[in-house]
């Protein structure tokens, strides 16, 4: 009876031990993003040179970018229909990223509080780029500047719309032939 409960005991003893050995998975759920952006130094910015190259990877990633500002009433009006994407896509490869093209002088003041206030879930990359002119065409050749605006693309396919989206389905069919 001794030997049966010892070896029962030894048997647990070294189950407990095997699963201690395992390597323990380092990838932990997404924060969203308004639980790491508390001032402009923790929102990622360049210009966009540098917002192409950070991008630009994973063949198999479609990359969804919606141009917008603090100031623009349209940009607002329909960030929550990319906001309502957040939890569908937040563990595939694609990636939502908003791209604040808000005034540099007025950027440390106004976005980390408007991240905050609307508890933004998908990435922000504030747009520092001193020359708005010279990117613009890079984007959509036929893009006027304003904004908002939402770029897609996925493995050299690739669409652009000016203006807002008039609802959540509207975004929807737009970014599904990129999913």
């Amino acid at each position: 009876m001794f030997l049966k409960r010892l070896s029962y005991a030894l048997t647990a003893v070294v189950v407990i031990l095997m699963q201690a050995c395992q390597p323990v998975s380092s990838r932990q759920p997404a924060k969203p993003f308004y639980e790491q952006a508390l001032t402009l130094e923790d929102i990622p910015k360049s210009d966009f040179t540098g917002l192409q190259k950070r991008l630009g990877v994973g063949k198999d990633t479609t990359f969804i970018l919606n141009f917008w500002a603090t100031w623009c009433h349209p940009c607002i009006e329909e960030l929550p229909y990319f906001e309502a994407l957040y939890p569908q896509f937040q563990d595939t490869p694609i990636k939502i990223v908003l791209i604040s093209l808000d005034f540099p002088e007025q950027a440390a003041e106004k976005l980390p509080a408007f991240i905050q206030e609307h508890r933004l879930q998908n990435q922000v990359w504030f747009l520092d780029d001193p020359n708005p002119n010279s990117w613009v065409n890079t984007v959509e050749s036929e893009w006027s500047g304003s904004i908002p605006a939402t770029w897609v693309w996925k493995a050299g396919k690739r669409a652009f719309k000016e203006g807002s989206f008039a609802n959540l389905e509207e975004l929807k069919s737009f970014i599904q032939p990129y999913i």
